[in-house]
């Protein structure tokens, strides 16, 4: 009898090897005593970003190039394959690679079948200090959305008291630069009209988003409509605080845990732009925590918001779809760390954590709910 390949999905999708295909097909002689089992294959595909300082991409790196731990473990890489996307046109913005290293070797996005899937995320505050910061921002975005490609597909959320869905993820880049106008952004009406195939309208729990009363809990509820959506997710988040300040410092709370699992889950990334006019505020933490437990990143955006989305539309113009052997005592959710080696140049790792789905820990999960500052 022939050994047969058992592969598991950890935490996104899977990959079988060369061996591991070469083992399932190759032709076994049938001999009486042959033995008979299973070969168990994980493989983790994860993205990761590789930036300069400016958020341009750097290309042309290799597996070789890369050491990862996935929970402090170790791992190999077993490939690196860039991932690239038109870069976004804003006004005078120049091909997100001007500034990088190397030659794109390869993009999978056509045989992927389309472009990014983007989420605009909005919360509304009317205290002057973050009003005024909304105006400014919501005409941003409007600029992110407009320099979009044609296959990319967007969806509008908006935090006010509660989560509302104010569009699905569409292609139909005018529509969602069309609401995000001030007055469009404080109804609190959901719009559940289909826009896409699949659709975020089909696993958006509209009985939970009214009842999220933090912005944690709204975090939470748009994760898990993200998570049966295929393919990574960004989520651009126009924001102006998590969590609740007392003594202790700024409190997260257990819904805080909850979603960023659920948004490693997902495959989504948080970029969170703070839209406060201060040079400092108290809940900016919460902000900093969500960016940084989903491999995105914290910027502020009352001095120059131009820079702030002009870096944003570079990191999301590509990333590096990692293939690795996930270390077998790791279950659950687990930070993945990994650098690159880059002599001469300085560049940041942007990577997500991991989770192995279907064990007890994806509904168990906890973490450190206390930021202080």
């Amino acid at each position: 009898m022939r050994p047969r390949v058992v592969l598991r999905i950890m935490p996104t999708m899977l990959i079988p090897t060369m061996t591991a295909l070469a083992l399932a097909t190759a032709p076994v002689a049938a001999q009486e005593g042959q033995f008979s089992g299973e070969i168990e294959v994980d493989r983790v595909l994860t993205e990761v970003r590789v930036v300069l300082d400016d958020g341009s991409p750097v290309l042309g790196l290799e597996a070789a190039d890369f050491a990862v731990s996935i929970g402090g473990v170790p791992v190999t890489v077993e490939s690196a394959d860039w991932i690239g996307s038109p870069p976004i046109s804003l006004d005078d913005a120049r091909a997100a690679s001007a500034s990088s290293t190397g030659q794109i070797r390869s993009s999978r996005a056509a045989d992927r079948g389309g472009g990014r899937t983007v989420i605009l995320l909005l919360q509304i505050g009317f205290e002057d200090v973050r009003l005024t910061g909304l105006y400014r921002m919501a005409a941003q975005a409007t600029r992110l959305v407009r320099g979009l490609d044609p296959a990319d597909r967007v969806a509008l959320a908006v935090y006010d008291r509660h989560l509302t869905l104010h569009s699905d993820l569409t292609s139909d880049l005018e529509h969602i630069a069309s609401l995000l106008r001030v007055p469009e952004l404080v109804r609190w009406d959901n719009d559940l009209e289909r826009r896409s195939e699949p659709s975020l309208v089909d696993s958006f729990n509209v009985d939970a988003a009214e009842d999220a009363a933090t912005m944690q809990q709204g975090l939470k509820v748009l994760a898990a409509a993200l998570e049966p959506l295929p393919g990574p997710k960004t989520i651009v988040f126009l924001g102006w605080g998590i969590g609740r300040f007392g003594s202790s410092g700024v409190v997260l709370g257990s819904a805080y845990g909850e979603a960023t699992l659920s948004l490693a889950r997902a495959r989504a990334t948080v970029y969170s732009l703070d839209i406060t006019n201060a040079d400092l505020h108290t809940l900016e933490v919460g902000l900093q925590a969500v960016a940084r437990d989903t491999g995105g990143f914290y910027v502020k955006t009352h001095l120059f918001p131009e820079l702030a989305i002009r870096r944003l539309a570079r990191v999301m113009s590509g990333h590096y779809e990692l293939s690795l052997i996930p270390p077998p005592e790791i279950e659950g959710y687990a930070p993945l760390e990994a650098t690159v080696r880059l002599p001469g140049r300085r560049a940041t790792v942007l990577a997500r954590p991991v989770v192995r789905l279907g064990t007890p820990e994806a509904s168990t999960f906890d973490r450190a709910n206390t930021a202080t500052r």
